[in-house]
């Protein structure tokens, strides 16, 4: 009989995939890996007990991202031009769960995902802290591989 343990969820690796080219990220978190959908009641004619609840839109996410602030660039860059021409660059993003020897247990590929804010933590000379930067996307859907 073997024994099941749930997977931890520290050990992660995000890559995003633009066309050809792949931007690899490494992030303190991520949020907002989730779907569902919403209901519409149906009140059925003759029957006052209850309604039919029938099922509208699925909706997913936003998908919220942080890790420290550094030299690199390259998501900012994206977000930017996003966000200054509105010519929106949608990525795949693969998110993977990674075990104790850096390999992926379980992976999640996020499907036409683009930014809709980007933020940095704000600076205080009373603190040492680190300068955290947070990017949310919209997507369409994800689908575990």
């Amino acid at each position: 009989m073997s024994s099941i343990f749930p997977h931890k969820s520290y050990r992660f690796k995000v890559s995003f995939l633009f066309g050809n080219i792949e931007v690899e990220g490494y992030f303190q978190s991520i949020d907002g890996l989730k779907g569902g959908y919403s209901t519409n009641p149906y009140a059925e004619g003759g029957v006052a007990a209850f309604s039919h609840q029938l099922t509208n839109r699925s909706s997913f996410g936003p998908l919220t991202l942080k890790r420290g602030l550094t030299k690199d660039r390259a998501l900012f860059t994206w977000c930017e031009a996003t966000f200054q021409t509105m010519t929106t660059v949608p990525a795949n993003i693969l998110i993977s769960l990674l075990d104790e020897n850096k390999q992926p247990i379980d992976n999640w590929l996020i499907v036409h995902a683009i930014p809709f804010n980007w933020d940095v933590s704000s600076f205080d000379a009373t603190q040492s802290k680190i300068a955290f930067e947070t990017i949310k996307l919209n997507y369409q859907y994800f689908t575990r591989i």
